[in-house]
């Protein structure tokens, strides 16, 4: 029986524990990690969750075992600098075996939407609306890569939304993601993903969806981002209607655009990214601005400032950096010598 997970085995010997445990869910622990010098995060999936995955012998995977090797799958096509990037799988053996921990490595990022929203909420902060945009637009751009690439997300929430410390957006988990084959919509048999981002087809009875799905969910999001307000269904329409007093007119327009009832009447991914792409360069927001008020005066953006720290320094590294400082003693040498020899001349 083959292993379907080898192709995305790392090397073992190339990973040291940073910190373990640093969160928990229902599918396993996170843990932090540096994986050939630079900084990883380790999901580890529970082993009780896992089964026996001989489907040759009559023996079901379990589900949570294939949501797992289903986000590897998806992961290793994604590579575009706005979805998490997918490093590899940590197991040692065979990954059927029933006692086996397997483990997702992706890239470190320090926060998320849901936690920067949260954080600065808690904190009085307003939110720049150069910094919400401009995440929104760097979600837009991954919900091009995902939907050319035949994916559907299914589970675009905020918490599922990370940030890199300079504040670019990135799309994770694709556990619950789903290809989608262009000649055919695809039913539901569960709903999947976060309940109050889910778009009213999803409730149907035998529901069927397409891209426009993701649509929705980025709407809720962007609603949710702007307002700072969880936008359950009963005050949905009124927090809607509300969105002035956080943007302008056509940004309104354009969340609208992405909540409206019949998915046909939703724009494309490629719509939505050039409408705000035209929205940011129409009112010159001055973000570098902002990301320094945004640093300096959150808590979740202190946070990633001092990630940028916490990269480990290698020996080479070390090395680079001393050969660095021996050139600019002998350049700050050369310039002092080049002066004296100009006041000596002169005073000749």
């Amino acid at each position: 029986m083959s292993d379907p997970l080898s192709k995305y085995k790392v090397d073992e010997n190339n990973i040291r524990y940073i910190k373990k445990d640093i969160g928990k869910g229902a599918y396993g622990s996170v843990s932090l990690i540096s994986m050939n010098e630079t900084i990883c995060i380790e999901k580890s999936l529970h082993t009780f969750l896992l089964g026996i995955h001989d489907e040759e012998d009559g023996v079901e995977e379990s589900i949570q075992w294939k949501k797992f090797r289903q986000e590897c799958d998806l992961l290793c096509q994604m590579h575009h600098p706005n979805i998490v990037q997918f490093i590899g799988v940590r197991y040692k053996g065979d990954s059927h075996n029933s006692k086996q921990i397997l483990s997702l490595i992706m890239e470190y990022l320090p926060s998320s939407v849901e936690e920067c929203i949260t954080e600065c909420k808690d904190e009085g902060y307003k939110i720049p609306l150069s910094i919400i945009l401009s995440i929104l637009k760097d979600v837009s751009c991954g919900l091009i890569h995902l939907h050319l690439n035949k994916v559907i997300h299914r589970d675009l929430s905020a918490s599922n939304v990370l940030l890199t410390s300079g504040l670019q957006a990135k799309i994770a988990d694709l556990g619950v993601s789903k290809l989608l084959n262009p000649l055919e919509l695809v039913t539901m048999t569960q709903v999947p993903g976060t309940p109050y981002i889910l778009p009213p087809e999803a409730y149907e009875l035998n529901p069927s969806y397409t891209f426009q799905y993701d649509i929705y969910s980025f709407g809720v999001l962007s609603v949710y981002f702007l307002t700072q307000k969880l936008p359950y269904p009963p005050d949905f329409a009124n927090i809607i209607q509300s969105l002035t007093q956080y943007c302008s007119l056509s940004m309104k327009t354009i969340v609208e655009s992405c909540v409206r009832r019949r998915p046909t009447d939703r724009p494309s991914s490629i719509k939505l990214s050039t409408e705000l792409t035209h929205h940011i360069h129409k009112y010159k927001f001055n973000f570098c601005r902002d990301k320094i008020s945004f640093f300096s005066n959150t808590s979740v953006g202190m946070k990633m400032m001092v990630s940028l720290l916490a990269v480990p320094i290698s020996a080479i590294s070390i090395m680079c950096i001393c050969c660095l400082f021996v050139l600019l003693f002998f350049i700050v040498f050369l310039l002092l010598f080049f002066i004296a020899d100009v006041i000596t001349i002169l005073h000749m």
